[in-house]
C-alpha cells in the first residue's frame, strides 16, 4: 500500500448492499472523518437492503450469472 492509502473492510452485508463506487465516494479526505464515513457507509447499507427496489451489487450479479 501507498503511504495515505486507504483500505475498507466490510462483510457481505456491506458489499452485497453497497456498490464499491458508493463507498469511494464516501471515504474522507483525512483520517479525522473515518469515524463519520464509517457510520455512513453502514447507515447506507442498511437503507440499501431495506429497498426492495434497489438494485444492489448482489441482485446485479446475481442476473449476470443467470
Amino acid at each position: 500500500m501507498l503511504l495515505l492509502s486507504v483500505s475498507a473492510a466490510g462483510s457481505d452485508g456491506l458489499w452485497d448492499n453497497v456498490y464499491s463506487s458508493e463507498v469511494l465516494e464516501l471515504v474522507p479526505s483525512s483520517p479525522a472523518g473515518i469515524d463519520a464515513a464509517a457510520d455512513k457507509i453502514a447507515k447506507l447499507a442498511r437503507r440499501h437492503a431495506a429497498d426492495p427496489n434497489f438494485a444492489s451489487p448482489y441482485t446485479s450479479e446475481a442476473k449476470a450469472q443467470g
